[in-house]
């Protein structure tokens, strides 16, 4: 499923130039949504580099305390799983590419709302462990995500019937997006 989604990027990105605005991936634990979605996410950022088009990539979380609450160790962790380094610059606080055209920006949305809308050129913004991200967070956050052919992505497992999060994504027929769903039986990995 995963592989269906991250072809789908690449095709909307060679044959037409423009991106689907929102892609999001819910389901129970153990389906390797978030190691997916870094995945695609490295490679996202590697293309950009390659194709010189310089931006931001913006991983947030709903609560981010530091670092170690963000997304970076699952990035890192892909970097290297998949041998990307060589397009890396990987640092104790930080994620680029060796040429500095992609950053990567780690955030929580509970407590630094605001200051999210102040980051610019933001090409994707990777929302983990989205359930519980408020309408109002919605609201300030989708329209900050307005580089030309940017996408929002998503993360999380549905939980609470009727969240923002929930009927935003699953429950409507939203125009631009493409949401999949995955569990443990769709993860060629999840042991016996």
């Amino acid at each position: 499923k995963m592989r269906y989604l991250f072809e789908d990027i690449l095709h909307d990105f060679n044959q037409f130039g423009v991106a689907t605005r929102f892609r999001g991936v819910h389901g129970g634990r153990g389906s390797s949504k978030s190691f997916q979605l870094a995945t695609m996410a490295a490679l996202v950022a590697v293309w950009h580099s390659l194709s010189d088009r310089p931006g931001n990539i913006l991983c947030l979380r709903e609560y981010m305390n530091s670092l170690a609450d963000s997304s970076m160790e699952e990035i890192k962790t892909v970097i290297h799983f998949h041998g990307l380094q060589e397009f890396f610059d990987i640092g104790e606080k930080y994620i680029r590419t060796k040429d500095k055209k992609v950053n990567y920006l780690f955030a929580g949305l509970n407590r630094n709302l605001d200051s999210i809308k102040s980051k610019s050129n933001i090409i994707l913004a990777w929302i983990d462990e989205a359930e519980g991200i408020s309408e109002m967070a919605w609201n300030k956050l989708i329209p900050t995500v307005r580089a030309t052919n940017s996408e929002i992505w998503l993360s999380w497992n549905p939980e609470k019937d009727g969240s923002a999060t929930d009927k935003r994504f699953r429950k409507s027929n939203l125009a631009y997006s493409r949401i999949i769903e995955m569990n443990y039986r769709d993860n060629p990995f999840f042991p016996e």
